[in-house]
């Protein structure tokens, strides 16, 4: 198989659907088993693990000099702005468990001597970067993103590493990039916290190591034996991937068991509408037909259908059915870009800052968090950025069937979807953030598959961007690439019915439908609510 041909039918694929991660160029790697990667400024070096050999490459992919490798088993390559850094993950003897020590190696770029070797108080490091001051390097036994000194291995930062799979490391532009090639992505993180910022995809399916260029990356592939230059930032906010055909009916019953009549019976049903997560194909239908559309106090669209009386041992009903398209929804959001965007409009500002019920901004336990969770940071996103995460140290995901209070919720520790939501929004609106819930079904397995359980998450106004989606309980997770992945996400398994900023008076502080009735005493009222979604062929 011609791994190379491959490697440049993807630059063609790529290049014809633009992307943050498009490739810019892409060539043969100049050995069979290459491990290691680095930028000297001017030229790169690549290090090959089977022939135990370093090789100089201009950016054409050109071999300008090559030396014999100092190490056995080498994993990594840095440059710290005069010589060359090979990190081995074999240096030593066998440790506990069959685990090696690792060892860096000091090499001279001019003659390829070793300048000085050190052993590493860790082990199975597998790659390295250098951050101007000191080095970084992956512990895959102990899963550990560690900062330590070239000196004499001395750790400075340890953090949980992004996710299971990673392999190659790099510094550039304040931020580290990791590559996973488990899942074939490529995480930005920052440095000061362990904290995965950006997720971009690979374009091969074993990345083995990395170089920061320009605000572009060279990504080394052993699974095509390539290296490619990637492009970082090419100005996308958001792309769509994915797109799943789907038809749905969501239906609100109310059964009347008596004795008494069940009267004033109001079904009322979010209308969902066209945004960059989905399209909602012409036709959206009601049964029964005798329905009015309403416009609640947030902008929400509501289909209200009523019955002023369901007497004992009957029932009523209200359905929607609609064809949709559905995309997963990716964000790359630029700090700098939210910066320059200027102010949030006034009229955003006026409707999605107001207090509620569930919210409750003023309490001190919404203020203190604020205060302990943002500190002195004054940019929209990197404030909401902080909000995420601190909820997601401070609570665990429980759906209760409770929804209370954010100052409840928080101090409790744990809530469901929407209790995260309320917690969210409320840190969100005391900090100056605009916000507001997006309801959905949840399409949870089979093709065909009902639904009465649903979803709610947040999105927020950041100038430049919109409104962006966050999910604050799907970031209740180990790994901090998984935390970062709900942030500026959306999967293509959810139908967006609800954009709403608090209680509205057609769907309470419900998403998706909400039935209000009356009834005469006594009387035993049953309702549901269900989403049921059809194989699209």
């Amino acid at each position: 198989m011609n791994y190379f041909v491959i490697g440049w039918l993807l630059f063609l694929f790529i290049k014809t659907y633009s992307a943050p991660g498009d490739m810019i160029k892409a060539w043969k790697a100049p050995g069979e088993n290459c491990t290691g990667l680095a930028w000297d400024g001017k030229n790169l070096w690549v290090v090959d693990q089977k022939s135990r050999t370093l090789f100089k490459l201009n950016q054409d992919g050109q071999v300008i000099k090559k030396f014999s490798a100092p190490s056995y088993w080498p994993v990594g390559l840095t440059f710290d702005g005069k010589t060359l850094w090979l990190v081995d993950e074999r240096g030593g003897i066998p440790k506990i468990d069959d685990f090696y020590q690792g060892y860096i190696y000091q090499i001279d770029t001019a003659t390829g001597n070793i300048i000085k070797s050190q052993e590493l108080p860790f082990v199975q490091p597998v790659g390295i970067a250098f951050d101007g001051t000191y080095f970084w390097t992956i512990d895959d036994k102990e899963k550990k993103l560690i900062s330590f000194s070239g000196e004499d291995g001395t750790a400075f930062k340890e953090y949980v590493y992004p996710a299971p799979g990673c392999l190659g490391i790099a510094y550039g532009n304040k931020y580290l990039w990791i590559g996973n090639h488990l899942r074939n992505e490529i995480y930005m993180v920052d440095p000061s916290n362990g904290k995965v910022l950006k997720i971009l995809p690979t374009p091969g399916e074993y990345i083995r190591d990395l170089a920061y260029f320009n605000n572009a990356l060279w990504v080394l592939d052993s699974q095509t034996d390539s290296v490619y230059l990637l492009q970082i930032d090419d100005g996308t906010k958001w792309v769509r991937t994915n797109p799943r055909k789907v038809q749905l009916s969501f239906i609100e019953e109310l059964y009347n068991i008596g004795p008494g009549n069940a009267t004033n019976v109001s079904f009322n049903i979010a209308v969902p509408e066209n945004d960059v997560h989905q399209e909602v194909a012409s036709g959206v239908s009601f049964n029964p037909a005798d329905y009015k559309i309403l416009k609640d106090e947030w902008g929400q669209q509501v289909a209200q259908y009523t019955v002023q009386t369901i007497p004992p041992g009957k029932s009523a009903s209200f359905e929607m059915n609609l064809s949709a398209t559905l995309y997963d929804v990716r964000y790359y959001i630029d700090p700098e870009l939210v910066k320059k965007a200027g102010n949030i409009p006034a009229d955003i500002k006026k409707i999605f800052l107001t207090d509620d019920e569930k919210f409750k901004i003023k309490d001190p336990v919404i203020q203190n968090a604020v205060k302990e969770a943002v500190g002195n940071e004054t940019n929209p996103y990197l404030k909401a950025l902080k909000i995420y995460y601190y909820i997601i140290d401070k609570m665990t995901y429980e759906r209760s069937g409770g929804w209370n209070p954010a100052p409840t919720v928080l101090s409790r520790g744990m809530g469901s979807c929407s209790e995260y939501s309320f917690v969210f929004i409320a840190m969100s609106r005391a900090a100056g953030i605009p916000a507001r819930f997006a309801g959905s079904v949840a399409k949870r397995s089979e093709e065909s598959a009902m639904d009465d359980i649903f979803h709610r998450w947040v999105e927020i106004y950041l100038p430049g961007y919109g409104w962006v989606p966050l999910d604050p309980s799907g970031g209740d997770n180990p790994w901090p690439a998984d935390q970062a992945r709900y942030f500026g996400f959306v999967s293509n398994r959810f139908l967006v019915t609800t954009h709403t900023g608090g209680k509205s008076k057609y769907l309470q502080f419900n998403y998706n439908g909400f039935i209000n009735y009356s009834h005469e005493s006594p009387a035993l009222i049953y309702e549901q609510m269900y989403g049921d979604w059809d194989v699209v062929k």
